[in-house]
Formats: C-alpha cells, sequence, structure tokens
C-alpha cells in the first residue's frame, strides 16, 4: 500500500504548475479547443431539453444561472450537427457565467507552456477563431493534433452580460 501512495506523489509532483498549463479540450469538428482549468467550474451533462438552449438562453445549474455560449455556431455558422450531451460551465467574472455545450466529455491535459504561440489574425481569421489567443500541439497523441486555446475576454464578448 505504501508503495501506490509513493508512486502517486511522484507522478504529482513530476507536473509543475509554473511550465504547465492544465486545461479541458475537446474537439469541436476538425479543432481541438482548450480552456483553462482555473475557470472551468463544472462539466455537466445535458438533458435533450438543455441542449436545445439557443446561444444566449439561460440554464439553471446548481444554485446559480449560467448563459448557453453555443461556440460551435459562432465557428462554424451552422448548429452543431452531433447531439450535445455535456455542458462545460466556465466561470469568467464575478457576473458571468457560461455553459459551452458540447457532443463528448471533454479531456484533461497539461500543456507545456514554452510550447504555447500566439495565434496570427490572418490564421484567426481563417478559422473564425478570434475567441483563440493561442496555438500548440497536443502532447503524447498518437497524431499530431493542434489546440487552440481560447482567449476568455474574446469568449465573455459572444455572449451580452445580463443580470
Amino acid at each position: 500500500m505504501l508503495k501506490a501512495a509513493s508512486a502517486k506523489r511522484v507522478l504529482f509532483e513530476t507536473i509543475d504548475p509554473e511550465s504547465t498549463l492544465r486545461v479541458l479540450v475537446a474537439p469541436f469538428k476538425n479543432l481541438w479547443l482548450a480552456v483553462p482549468m482555473v475557470v472551468t467550474r463544472k462539466i455537466i451533462r445535458l438533458t435533450e431539453a438543455e441542449a436545445q438552449l439557443k446561444h444566449g438562453d439561460r440554464l439553471q445549474v446548481d444554485n446559480f444561472s449560467v448563459q448557453i455560449c453555443r461556440l460551435y455556431e459562432h465557428i462554424y455558422d451552422h448548429p452543431n450537427p452531433q447531439p450535445e450531451t455535456h455542458g462545460v460551465v466556465l466561470h469568467l467574472s464575478p457576473t458571468q457565467i457560461l455553459a459551452v455545450p458540447m457532443p463528448q466529455l471533454p479531456t484533461i491535459i497539461n500543456l507545456p507552456k514554452a510550447e504555447l504561440q500566439p495565434i496570427g489574425a490572418d490564421y484567426r481569421d481563417l478559422f473564425r477563431l478570434e475567441v483563440a489567443s493561442h496555438i500548440t500541439l497536443m502532447p503524447e497523441t498518437d497524431t499530431e493534433r493542434t489546440v487552440f486555446l481560447l482567449d476568455m475576454d474574446k469568449l465573455m464578448e459572444l455572449v451580452p452580460e445580463t443580470l
């Protein structure tokens, strides 16, 4: 039993918060988008009715109200053809909490901060990714996957703040 506890301790000690950024990453069609864990409040399973809510609609999660942010529709200009089963609840400011619907459960990974590169405006415009700030390759995958780190300030601008 002592060996298992020691092995876990070693694993967690190797993750350096100064050199890595812990994020939730999820596919949106052919793009992989990431949000920092520090703003992630909760991951929820959506009911069929909740999955049908429109951009800007409100959803009750526990004892707080969140706005739906249809990020897929913003990027691709049409609704997600896959059924959306989960939502990531992001606490972006004291008054703005968003839920981003997605068709699958996101994955938690650590991105090396040294490998995050700012995205140029022309590249952002090409993919309608003005909400992304940085780009990197996903570590430890069998195929190279490009990950776009979302900018929380720009994400907040997608949904008008209401009290």
